[in-house]
């Protein structure tokens, strides 16, 4: 007679419920994860309505700002004239700081000058010329063809 065979040492215990899977655990967590995903859905589409409702009620993006008139102020102009902020009461007034010796300045002022000749009737530009020197401020506003008014430097 031999011998009985000795025990592995790799336990052969049958398998329990808690160790494998059953397809009803698998399902379970897929009805779960598919309820997570479409509440997830409902909630985005929600706040997509919540947000057209508020755009059409022109509320999105708007935010209050509290208007005071700008201080009177006067200024000497390169033409001898003076303006006066109190002749331009009731029309928006467009102010340009500016100088000779300004790189984006000299970008901007077809820009600006292309919008005073549009709104002259509705709008008053100012030009407010900042450390230049007599010649140099009248000869950047002939080659760049500012006609709005602009102070003496």
């Amino acid at each position: 007679m031999t011998a009985p065979p000795a025990p592995s040492p790799v336990s052969t215990l049958p398998a329990t419920p808690a160790t494998v899977p059953t397809p009803e655990v698998g399902a379970r967590s897929a009805r779960i994860v598919a309820l997570i995903v479409g509440l997830a859905m409902v909630a985005l589409l929600a706040l997509m309505i919540w947000g057209i409702g508020r755009r059409a009620a022109g509320t999105v993006g708007s935010v209050p700002v509290t208007t005071r008139p700008a201080p009177v102020f006067s200024l000497p102009l390169l033409d001898g004239a003076q303006f006066d902020l109190a002749a331009a009461q009731g029309k928006p007034v467009v102010v340009n700081f500016w100088a000779s010796w300004c790189i984006p300045c000299e970008d901007e002022a077809a820009v600006l000058e292309r919008g005073a000749r549009t709104y002259r009737d509705r709008t008053v530009f100012i030009g407010v010329n900042v450390q230049d020197t007599d010649p140099l401020a009248p000869d950047f506003l002939r080659r760049f063809g500012v006609t709005y008014p602009s102070d003496r430097a």
